[in-house]
């Protein structure tokens, strides 16, 4: 692509770009910046080209009477795009009150507001990634072809192995770092004090819009200790994080589900009735050493 042009003083002013439309046959394209538009044109061999277009974020918008498609670029130099009627739609449900977006990695699309259900109409086949302002992530969206529906409930605070913006790396106990290894596909977290332990996510979770914390980890060694909570790996709410003993943070854990076996398994806890912002994580006993794949909470 070649580089814009710059029109001195005394010449025709401003700028110019060069964008080439690539859009349907018969299609009305119109090009704005700022509140100000290009004469519209009319796709007659499927490209249009504008020239003499500043530099900065422009709106694309084709039209055939019936059906209308947008897209926003951004021109620093001379520029090609291509233009479709697409329609696909990620139906996401998450809490009301939090930001949600989605992006491709070239455009992202922002809910209209806050309350806690959006059909997203995404312009392009593609992997759409969806995540909220609290820092967690949904599944990811690989968008095929024109039509397709797809629906995202879940919320991930690791998945496949990877924290996800709220971050997992705060201690339950302080001074008793939990060891962790990056795997293909998972995290492992093991004890090795003989101490029992645990890890939170960064962030509190208001966890009042969600159903169920579910958790899908592999048990290498159960671990011990002489309160349950810590007798192997533990599925476990907290209202704190950093507690200075271990008697403290066995009795803030209020909400939990205890695993004392080996292998793959889901640990889940209902969370339909409860409220509030918790720290959610796993208790550790001496020993224990296990492998998480994922943690999500379900709306």
């Amino acid at each position: 692509m070649g580089g814009c042009y710059i029109v001195r003083r005394g010449g025709t002013g401003g700028t110019g770009c060069t964008l080439t439309v690539t859009a349907p046959v018969g299609a009305t394209v119109t090009v704005i910046k700022d509140g100000k538009s290009k004469p519209s044109k009319v796709a007659t061999t499927g490209t249009v080209v504008f020239k003499g277009l500043e530099t900065g974020t422009w709106t694309i918008t084709i039209t055939n009477g019936t059906d209308t498609a947008t897209k926003t670029v951004e021109i620093k130099a001379d520029y090609q795009a291509e233009i479709t009627f697409f329609s696909a739609t990620i139906n996401i449900t998450y809490p009301a009150g939090l930001t949600c977006t989605t992006t491709d990695g070239v455009t992202t699309l922002t809910a209209p507001d806050t309350s806690g259900t959006w059909a997203c109409a995404v312009p392009n086949a593609g992997a759409w990634t969806v995540a909220l302002s609290n820092g967690l992530r949904g599944d990811a969206v690989t968008i095929a072809a024109n039509g397709e529906s797809h629906t995202i409930n879940k919320w991930y605070i690791i998945q496949s192995g990877v924290p996800a913006d709220i971050g997992f790396a705060t201690q339950i106990i302080s001074g008793r770092t939990v060891p962790t290894t990056q795997g293909d596909g998972y995290i492992t977290y093991k004890e090795k004090e003989e101490k029992s332990t645990g890890v939170l996510t960064d962030n509190a979770i208001d966890v009042t819009s969600f159903n169920t914390i579910v958790a899908d980890i592999d048990v290498v060694t159960v671990g011990t200790s002489s309160n349950a909570k810590f007798g192997g790996p533990s599925l476990v709410l907290t209202p704190g994080k950093a507690y200075e003993t271990f008697s403290n943070a066995a009795a803030s854990i209020t909400h939990y589900t205890l695993n004392k076996t080996k292998g793959r398994k889901n640990l889940s806890i209902d969370a339909t009735s409860i409220t509030g912002n918790w720290y959610v994580g796993f208790a550790i006993g001496e020993n224990g050493n296990f492998n998480v794949y994922d943690l999500w909470l379900e709306v």
